[in-house]
């Protein structure tokens, strides 16, 4: 069961805390999914290419029967679902809006930025699971609503 979204306007965080660290991939196929059925533009932020080039290819064969529709920045029209280098975010959150950034990188989101939900993944690796901590006092810090969930 995932999150459900509330109907409130204000910025929210979803932390999701993937309990199978063999199958974090896929689960996070499965959340994009999620977000991806109710109609929402979602821009996946990744740390390098090596990640954003494994969930393209993941994101084309999550399902046997079906897949989900997603490009890269440069083709941003084109489709509900973007994936993008965090390198590269600033140049297409300039450009584009977005209801849901979906961050895989290690790096905290400004929370300027336009996106309603912003999702964040927390694993048992601990390097990781530091990093989620410090996002998390980061958004409480800024006073936005936070919600967690293990998946």
């Amino acid at each position: 069961m995932l999150l459900g979204l509330t109907k409130a306007l204000d910025k929210q965080v979803l932390f999701y805390n993937l309990q199978d660290d063999n199958q974090v991939d896929k689960s996070i196929c499965r959340i994009t999914n999620f977000y991806y059925k109710k109609k929402l533009k979602i821009l996946i932020i990744g740390e390098d290419k090596s990640q954003i080039d494994t969930l393209n290819d993941l994101l084309w064969t999550f399902e046997q029967i079906s897949f989900l529709p997603h490009s890269f920045e440069s083709e941003y029209e084109s489709t509900p679902i973007v994936l993008c280098m965090i390198d590269n975010l600033q140049s297409i959150l300039n450009k584009y809006k977005f209801d849901v950034l979906f961050n895989l990188s290690r790096n905290k989101i400004n929370l300027d930025t336009v996106a309603r939900y912003f999702i964040e993944i927390v694993t048992s690796v601990e390097k990781q699971k530091l990093n989620a901590r410090d996002k998390y006092a980061y958004y409480k810090e800024n006073k936005i609503k936070v919600t967690y969930e293990k998946v």
